[in-house]
Order: structure tokens, then sequence, then C-alpha cells
């Protein structure tokens, strides 16, 4: 602590910016000139340490990359405090002086002065703030499928440790398989006969996958091999696996019905009707973590306004969005289970207009909010109805899709930047 008699102009700008007085004890603290701590009104969630001994004031955790310098602080003392800081070599009353207190990497200095004036105190400012944005997010194009011209249907989805990418070309079917979107490898196909595939609906339990025909007849075929074959059932949708159960919407007895699909026996199970405000146009189902439990979402359009419903383990539907909302009335978009939360990605808005733009949740669908760090990046083009693959914390692939009205075979990486900078070190 330094003592030093202060020339009577101080006296004049000594402005009380707080205190901390809680009974007679610290009233007797009047030519005590700590600070006890620093807040900014900026960024109001910050915690500032204050170590008197080294005479330094510094954050606990990082501020946002690109954080502004010009902040304004507000110091607390175990009595009133008058605070300078040092602008450009001169001390300057705080936060009365026409210039502002700048705070960056470099640090800043203030200097507390007890409110007897009997004595000062030196403090160097540590502004921390982070060297680059750990939320930043990078696109980058991988390989493309090598698939045929005129794709008609097709899907790309994780099957086991490989992502597949399935579809029908020019009237015939094929497959593709890769492990890490630098090669892909194609796989032979079959089809029971005069069956046409609706890929879009494919999904995958255990070692079966089941997919829908064009005049909803469900297909299976025993995982590795790609040989689909009629299981005698009928589906409106095929919606997702919650925990080893493919749950469908099928048509029984003129009711629409949801229902799981027996994979031992390849029945229909546990039929309950749907209720009224169930979405029955563009339907875009998922299936995620929600918690310690994993939820099913469906999203669809309802009298002319879109929805979104959960479907629980036990097949219980619940209405979480009505319809209007807060959701974009649009088609062709992806579901994205990334960072432990929900998204949603790109899709086509009621006035045909194409949206490269990333929601999360964090609360199981009932508020989104824009990551501007995740939207799709303009070289992809007006592209839509692709599929997004979860391939680890810090990666997504998005994978072919429809730009500019054409199908493309295009891959996209998407990665955390930070994992990027750490990989450079």
């Amino acid at each position: 602590m330094k003592h030093k008699l202060l020339f009577a102009a101080l006296a004049l700008v000594s402005i009380s910016l707080g205190s901390c007085k809680d009974d007679d004890e610290e009233d007797k603290r009047s030519d005590d000139p700590r600070i006890l701590k620093m807040t900014l009104s900026e960024f109001p969630e910050a915690t500032f340490i204050v170590n008197d001994y080294k005479g330094v004031i510094y954050n606990y955790d990082s501020l946002p990359y690109g954080s502004p310098t010009n902040l304004h602080p507000y110091f607390i003392g175990h009595s009133a405090l008058t605070v300078f800081y040092d602008s450009l070599g001169n001390w300057a009353a705080y936060p009365y002086s026409n210039a502002d207190l700048k705070l960056n990497c470099n640090g800043g200095m203030v200097r507390a002065l007890s409110e007897d004036q009997s004595a000062f105190k030196d403090y160097k400012i540590e502004l921390r703030v982070h060297r680059y944005d750990v939320d930043a997010f990078v696109w980058a194009e991988s390989a493309k499928v090598p698939v045929k011209d005129n794709v008609t249907s097709f899907k790309t989805l994780k099957i086991g440790d490989e992502i597949a990418f399935v579809c029908t070309a020019a009237g015939s079917n094929f497959a593709y398989t890769t492990k890490d979107a630098k090669s892909w490898t194609e796989k032979s196909v079959s089809v029971e006969t005069g069956k046409v595939l609706d890929w879009k609906t494919l999904c995958v339990s255990g070692n079966k996958a089941y997919v829908l025909s064009d005049n909803s007849d469900v297909l299976v075929t025993e995982l590795p091999a790609f040989d689909f074959k009629s299981t005698g059932l009928s589906a409106k949708e095929i919606l997702f696996n919650i925990d080893g159960n493919i749950w469908a919407i099928a048509e029984i007895e003129g009711t629409r019905k949801l229902c799981s699909i027996d994979t031992v026996q390849n029945t229909l199970i546990n039929a309950a009707s749907l209720p009224e405000a169930f979405p029955s146009e563009h339907i875009k189902a998922t299936a995620c973590k929600s918690g310690q439990s994993t939820l099913g979402y469906v999203y669809g359009i309802k009298d002319n306004a879109s929805c979104l419903w959960a479907i629980d383990t036990k097949g219980k539907v619940t209405e979480i969005v009505k319809a209007g909302r807060s959701l974009p009335l649009r088609k062709d978009f992806e579901f994205c289970f990334f960072q432990s939360n929900l998204g949603m990605v790109g899709g086509i808005d009621e006035n045909g207009v194409f949206s490269k733009k990333y929601y999360y949740t964090k609360n199981s669908g009932l508020d989104w909010t824009h990551d501007w760090h995740k939207d799709l990046p303009d070289e992809m083009g007006q592209i839509s109805d692709f599929n997004i693959i979860n391939i680890s914390d810090d990666e997504i692939l998005l994978s072919c899709g429809v730009a500019d009205g054409i199908f493309t075979p295009a891959v996209w990486k998407g990665t955390i930047k930070e994992k990027l900078l750490k990989s450079d070190d």
C-alpha cells in the first residue's frame, strides 16, 4: 500500500464509485484504498479476481473473441473509492474523463484513492479475451459420391462405423460406403422385383434396415447386405429408431396410427391413434438424446402452419410447438444432432426462398436460436433436401442434396475451428 499526499485538485474530482459498509468497523476503513470487486456492465456474468498482493485484477474465464475494448468497469472497495486510470501517461478521473477507459489484452492501469484521500493503490487490469472464436465453424468440400446420373431418390446415413449412401439412378439402385468421406466403395444392391424404393424412409435398427416402396410396402434387409425383400407390412411413414424400436405411421382400418415394427417377427405392434392435430404434410423426423432419455421429433405442416411433436420411448405423443407459433414454415431442411443439441439446417420457405441458416434448441424444441457460425456457405448454392451425419463432437458431414434444382453428389465436412487449430499445433 502506498501513502502520499495528493494535491487539492484531486479532492475536487473525488467520485464515490462503490462502497461496502456493514458496521462501525467498516467505517474505520476510510483510509483503505483496496478494491474488493470489479464488474463489467457489458459482461455482467464475467468474474474478476482481485489480487492485492500483486496488484492485479483479471477475469477468471476469457471473454468472447472479438469483445470490445472500450469497456465500463464498476469498482467496489472497503469504503467509498475514487478511481483514476492511466490515459497516455496521465492519471484521469474515471468515469468522468472525456476519454474512455480502454481495456485490452496488454492490460490497463487504474489507481484507487481511499475515501479520506490519504492513500492510494495501483492495479493492473489484465483483460483475458479468447484469441480466436471458439465457436467458429469451417465447411470444407470432401470427396464426392461417385454416383451415376439421373438420381431420383437417395439418402445418406450411418450404419455401424461406416457412412452409407444409397440411391436410385436411371432406374437402378446403388450403394456406396465410406469411413472417412475421402473415398467411397460401391456395394451391390438388390431389390424385390417390381418395387421402387423411397430411400428417404430408410431406417436402421441393429442388423436390419427398413425402407418403404412407392406404394407403401415395407421392405427389409439383413445388414451388411443391401438385399431388400418385402415384409408384407404397409406403412405411410417410417419415422425413426428410438432405443432399438423403429416407429412408423400406418393406416389401420381407415385411421392413422403410430406403430412400432417388431424386428424379429416383422409385424406392426403397439398401434395407437394419433391426435387429430398431428401433421400429415412435409413430415420430417429424427430421434436424438434429450437429457437422460431419447426422444423422437416430428416436424410437419398442419393447416398451412409448421409444428413440432415429440414421441417418447413408450410411444407417447406430445405437441411441443403448436402450429405457426415459432417455427419457420419450410420443407426439405435437415435435422442435425450436434454438440448435444438438436439443430435444423437449411430448407425452403413457403415463398420458395432457400435458407442457409442453422438453428438449434437446448430445451427439446421449445425455443430455437440462430447459430450463424454453422450457416451453410454460399459455395453450396441453393441447396436443400440433403442429409447431415454426426461424425463426432467436433464434426458433421453434409451429404448430397439438390442444388440449384439439380442433384449434387457433393459432400461437405463441417468442423469446429478450434479442432483445426489444435491439429496445426
